[in-house]
């Protein structure tokens, strides 16, 4: 993990794409477009250093995305004051 690099925990989220999640009773649950969810927890972090982060959204899926996919496939809603206090703003992260 770089140390400049912020963690995307706590953050609001909307999905942009569809995703599914597969319980474990074999059951999916869609997350279309527009799903809002939260970013939970890292779930892991791969040999990379790339994390991967747990995903709770509100229809009861849970999902896990890369910091990369975060950026990619979700819509940042808003985060706590220490990403904020960061700029992600200004990169582009947060509208």
């Amino acid at each position: 993990m770089a140390p400049d690099r912020p963690s995307f925990i706590g953050c609001a989220v909307k999905s942009l794409k569809p995703d599914l999640d597969n319980d474990a009773n074999g059951e999916d649950r869609q997350i279309p477009p527009g799903t809002a969810g939260v970013i939970m927890r890292i779930n892991h972090v791969d040999s990379k250093g790339t994390r991967h982060y747990d995903v709770a959204w509100e229809n009861g899926a849970w999902t896990v995305y890369s910091d990369s996919q975060v950026l990619t496939d979700l819509k940042l809603i808003e985060c706590p004051r220490h990403l904020n206090e960061l700029r992600l703003n200004d990169l582009g992260a947060v509208d």
